[in-house]
């Protein structure tokens, strides 16, 4: 947990709702994770057809913002939004993003990456396994303290927004 003012930041963006009383929060890009593999993955090991198959497959468990890994996640149908939960694997654990891009590149394994990131791989070297699912859905929101109003804080604030509902990221 962060405090804006003590720790003095005029800005974060964080996936979750501060208990922090006295802040700006404001939701301003959503993601969801989707599970990929190679095509090289797929020939050597098939692709997973319903989320009861994960179970057969080496895939990569995420571990919580706190350290923990649960026992169970959801995966999610697109079109129901019907939700179940499937064991957690607990072989690999990976918390970002970069880990899981290189185990991809293995060929070894089934990973789950946000949309935005598998849209831009390889789009000739990666397979979606299970495209009607998603394994998880995270909010993102800019906070900054409701005393800090300065014109700065406020243009980059609105540049940082254009740029997440763009798909671009800012360098």
């Amino acid at each position: 947990m962060i405090d804006l003012v003590k720790d003095g930041y005029d800005l974060a963006m964080l996936n979750y709702v501060p208990t922090q009383q006295g802040l700006t929060v404001k939701n301003v890009f959503n993601a969801s994770l989707s599970l990929y593999c190679t095509k090289a993955y797929a020939e050597k090991y098939g692709v997973p057809k319903d989320p009861s198959e994960l179970s057969k497959h080496l895939v990569t468990g995420l571990m919580q913002s706190d350290g923990s890994v649960a026992n169970e996640g959801p995966i999610t149908h697109n079109v129901t939004k019907v939700t179940t939960l499937i064991d957690m694997p607990k072989r690999i654990i990976i918390n970002n993003s970069l880990h899981g891009l290189k185990l991809l590149e293995s060929n070894e394994v089934i990973c789950g990456l946000f949309e935005n990131v598998g849209h831009a791989l390889n789009q000739a070297n990666i397979v979606r396994v299970l495209p009607d699912y998603h394994v998880l859905d995270l909010k993102f929101y800019t906070v900054r303290h409701q005393s800090i109003r300065d014109l700065k804080t406020q243009l980059f604030c609105e540049f940082l927004e254009e740029c997440l509902k763009s798909g671009n990221t800012p360098t």
